[in-house]
């Protein structure tokens, strides 16, 4: 426990020499082994300087034994709920614990048990190899913390003249007490304070270390109520000699003493809700009713003195006076009756309570009965009204009055002639329902004459409209009958007065066209005049019929190629009154005839139209009109004769069939016969396309390519025909041709389905073949090595085609010279637009790379110069001018120095090279990133 261990040659012999395996250790004069290897299995052998002994038995020396750590206690301080405790916080279960003092144990978690609490310990541990550790620091384990006892609160009920009390009866000076809800505090005799009535607490004692368990839960009340008059109110006015009633509102379940207009006092229970109707005797004057005390009918019977009153208000019953302006009046006519009364703001209702022949009575209401009444029969008649007054809720004795009613009497008007022709005669009887009647009448009316006031029994006037009136007349005989003073209602008698009509003709005298309409219109100076028309001779013509209405449209059709005609006689009428006829003639001009088809051949594009038309009449002028589509060179225009003949050179004007109507239309004098359309289909003729071109020939002119020339049309839709030199080429169907020879080639197109050629041999469309030698060879010359912009100039020898250019696969180009040409490879291509040249050229423009990256990812690990000959020379240089490296040609540099890598930072170089032969030199500077 205290020392590592030791080997020993116990038979060491001094001169001998010793080898251990491993090698390492060494021994002393004393055969003590020094240099071991813990744990490290060793032999040993002994060499007297000739012979070596037998290895010795395996040996091995381990290190000093472990020693435990001190055991470290942790004490827990005692709470109000449990001892204090300790615990091994560094517990190892492979270890022996012991104690000084003995006596505790300890479990499986550290926690030390059995010990005496305020008795002083300390702890070791032991190991399995019986090593015992240094002894910890002294711990104690402490009692329990005491509680205080919980509070006793005793809770005095409050009284009618105080609050309830609460008083903790085992207070303790010293200890602190806890509210919850928190606001209230304690005094020295234990009289709780500042509580809120109707809380419920509870009460905990401190003693500074532990809190009590809480108090039971106590409630303080306030000063016990004492009832209160919360109202009292009449419930309503009543009228005069009723009973009425009085509800007093106060505190539920107490009595009220009351006195009545300030007698003897009276008492009332008030119930649970709060409230008691007491009723009254039947009453003819205001009574108040007055509160004096309230007691509560609960123990302990707090009461008080309270005041308030409420008079019960007695109504006095109204009465009604009855003023009528006349008890007797014709019928038709209004009452008048006034109805008034000796109490303030009484209403009055009435009531029909008898009546005898008479219509127009009914139960009403107001202060005045104004109705109008009206006798069923001859005979006197009459209305009882029965008027009931009410003032403010009260009903008083009802009155009755009652109103004679004399009949009015009725015109009967008989009007046995209302409407006539003027110059006619009125023939109006007049009789009454009331016998002994007087009848007398006016009139009113204008644009008449004969028309008069009078008196009779019976109206006869002869009437005659004014001249120039040319509407119907209305004349009013207003007629009213009198009998017994009363006179009737007015009767009104209407008649009517018609004007004599007549007719105006408004007709054209230009001959209307067969088949056309006419347009005859009527007119008259009597507005709604009906005419009617009766066809009297008809001459040639069909169509004309018997009508009315005011105007004649009828188709009239002629029935021969002359002229003919019809007549109408047409009469006026206006109500029953007739006027006089007039007569109209219209003449109808046959039409010409026209004999033509409608159908023409298909033209091809240039070619001539021929259409025919003919009639019957020498006369006849033939007018056309066209509508082309897609086509040029109709044009419309007339002819006069029998026969006629369009012919007009057709062209399309797009590549697609057009067409053009004809609308043929025959005219004789100012009649037209029926039009005809001739639609006319163009085709187009087909539009070959030749290009010029050459073959392809080498330095004797023997051909090597041959050149395709193309006419843009599809062997589908097209026959050909081609030309060499204005000979037709044997079995050249088909839309290309290859040409082998130079030489003037042309073709002829001719669509399969219209059968249209392009053109004939004379106009035919045609290219001319040359022939072209290639080029033969090419070179490149660059210049503005290192400026990011180089120049190419591509220079191409022999060949006679007219030569492109382009860099990249690009945009070819005339010129033969790329500028601001980007460093690294490209490649140039040079064509002929003949097709007989074609070159690619691989140049490689010479730049410079602004980085590079030595950090072994692959990428740009390097610095060169990509292009260079090898006998361009780069020196490399730091940013103070130390030569640090120097390349030749495309050698590369990467980034170190003598074998060391030099930082990150900007390099400067220079390169001597050659451009075309001359020498140059060139300076700049790159970046090196790690």
């Amino acid at each position: 426990c205290t020392s590592d261990g030791v080997a020993t040659i116990t038979n060491y012999v001094a001169g001998e020499t010793y080898d251990f395996n491993p090698t390492g250790p060494t021994v002393d004069a004393s055969g003590v082994i020094s240099n071991l290897t813990f744990g490290t299995s060793y032999v040993v052998t002994a060499f007297n300087g000739s012979c070596t002994s037998v290895a010795s038995n395996a040996f091995t020396v381990s290190e000093i034994l472990p020693t435990p750590t001190t055991p470290v206690v942790d004490v827990t301080a005692p709470t109000c709920l449990a001892d204090g405790f300790s615990t091994i916080t560094n517990y190892d279960p492979t270890l022996t614990y012991t104690f000084n003092p003995v006596g505790p144990t300890i479990d499986a978690s550290g926690l030390i048990q059995s010990m005496v609490l305020g008795t002083s310990y300390t702890v070791t541990s032991t190991n399995s190899s019986l090593c015992t550790s240094i002894v910890s620091s002294a711990f104690v384990n402490q009692p329990m913390l005491i509680t205080p006892v919980a509070p006793i609160v005793n809770v005095t009920a409050p009284t009618c003249t105080s609050d309830g009390v609460a008083t903790i009866t085992n207070y303790v000076a010293g200890e602190t007490y806890d509210f919850n809800p928190t606001g209230p505090t304690v005094d020295a005799s234990g009289v709780i304070s500042n509580l809120t009535f109707g809380t419920s607490y509870v009460v905990t004692a401190f003693n500074g270390s532990c809190t009590s368990v809480a108090s039971n839960a106590f409630t303080v009340s306030e000063i016990l109520p004492k009832p209160v008059l919360v109202s009292i109110v009449s419930n309503s006015s009543i009228c005069e000699g009723t009973a009425g009633s009085v509800t007093i509102t106060a505190t539920p379940n107490s009595v009220v003493t009351y006195n009545i207009d300030g007698g003897l006092n009276q008492t009332v229970n008030i119930d649970a809700t709060g409230s008691a109707t007491i009723a009254t005797p039947i009453l003819f004057i205001n009574s108040t009713y007055s509160v004096v005390y309230v007691q509560s009918l609960i123990a302990p019977f707090c009461g008080q003195a309270q005041s308030g009153s409420a008079t019960v208000v007695v109504k006095p019953l109204p009465n009604v006076i009855i003023t009528p302006a006349l008890t007797t009046i014709c019928s038709g006519t209004s009452t008048s009756i006034s109805l008034t009364s000796s109490v303030p703001g009484t209403t009055f209702t009435w009531v029909v309570s008898g009546q005898s022949n008479v219509t127009g009575a009914f139960d009403s209401n107001g202060d005045f009965i104004s109705q109008v009444l009206t006798a069923t029969s001859a005979t006197n008649s009459y209305v009882d009204y029965l008027v009931t007054p009410t003032a403010d809720g009260c009903v008083g004795i009802s009155q009755s009055i009652r109103i004679n009613v004399s009949p009015s009497p009725e015109v009967v008007a008989t009007n046995l002639n209302p409407v006539f022709c003027s110059g006619g005669s009125t023939n109006i009887q007049l009789t009454s329902n009331v016998p002994g009647a007087v009848f007398s009448w006016t009139v009113t009316g204008g644009d008449v004459l004969g028309a008069s006031g009078s008196t009779g029994t019976s109206i006869n006037q002869t009437l005659t409209v004014n001249p120039g009136t040319t509407s119907t007349v209305e004349v009013v005989y207003s007629i009213v009958a009198e009998a017994n003073g009363c006179l009737g209602p007015v009767q009104i008698v209407r008649v009517y007065v018609n004007p004599i009509p007549d007719v105006s003709i408004a007709s054209s005298t230009v001959p209307l066209c067969s088949g056309e309409t006419t347009n005859i219109s009527f007119s008259g100076t009597v507005p709604g005049t009906i005419f009617n028309w009766v066809v009297t001779s008809s001459t040639g013509v069909t169509g004309a019929s018997n009508g009315s209405g005011t105007s004649i449209q009828q188709m009239l059709t002629a029935t021969s190629l002359s002229q003919g005609s019809v007549t109408y006689e047409v009469t006026p009428t206006f109500s029953v009154c007739v006027g006089t006829p007039q007569t109209v003639t219209v003449i109808v001009n046959p039409r010409p005839e026209m004999f033509a088809s409608p159908s023409h051949r298909d033209l091809c594009s240039n070619e001539s139209t021929y259409i025919t038309a003919s009639t019957f009449n020498t006369n006849t002028i033939f007018d056309w009109v066209v509508f082309p589509v897609g086509v040029s060179g109709a044009s419309s225009g007339s002819f006069s004769g029998t026969n006629l003949v369009i012919a007009q050179l057709l062209h399309t004007t797009g590549n697609t069939q057009g067409y053009v109507d004809y609308v043929i239309t025959p005219r004789l004098d100012s009649c037209k016969g029926n039009s005809m359309t001739v639609r006319v289909y163009v085709n187009p003729l087909p539009e070959p396309k030749l290009v010029d071109g050459s073959i392809c020939v080498d330095a004797s002119g023997v051909p090597f390519q041959t050149y395709t020339l193309n006419s843009g049309l599809d062997n589908a839709t097209y026959d050909f025909v081609w030309y060499f030199n204005g000979n037709p080429i044997p079995n050249s169907n088909n839309a290309t041709y290859t040409a082998t020879a130079v030489g003037t080639y042309g073709v002829i197109a001719t669509n399969s389905v219209t059968n249209c050629p392009s053109s004939d041999e004379s106009d035919m469309v045609t290219a001319i073949v040359g022939s072209t030698t290639p080029a033969t060879g090419i070179s490149v010359t660059q210049t503005g090595y290192f400026s990011g912009n180089a120049t190419i100039t591509v220079d191409v020898t022999g060949g006679s085609g007219t030569l492109m250019y382009s860099l990249d696969e690009g945009t070819l180009q005339a010129s033969n010279i790329f500028t601001n040409v980007s460093s690294g490879p490209h490649v140039v291509t040079v064509i002929d637009t003949e097709g007989c040249t074609y070159f690619t050229y691989d140049v490689f423009i010479i730049g410079y790379p602004q980085y590079f990256t030595p950090n072994g990812d692959g990428y740009n690990d390097v610095w060169k110069i990509d292009g260079l000959q090898s006998t361009d020379v780069i020196f490399i240089f730091d940013r103070y001018g130390k030569l640090i490296k120097q390349l030749r040609g495309e050698e590369f540099w990467d980034g170190s120095y003598n074998q060391e890598l030099l930082p990150s930072t900007d390099y400067w170089f220079t390169v001597d090279y050659y451009e075309n032969g001359a020498k140059k030199q060139f300076k700049a500077h790159f970046a090196l990133k790690r």
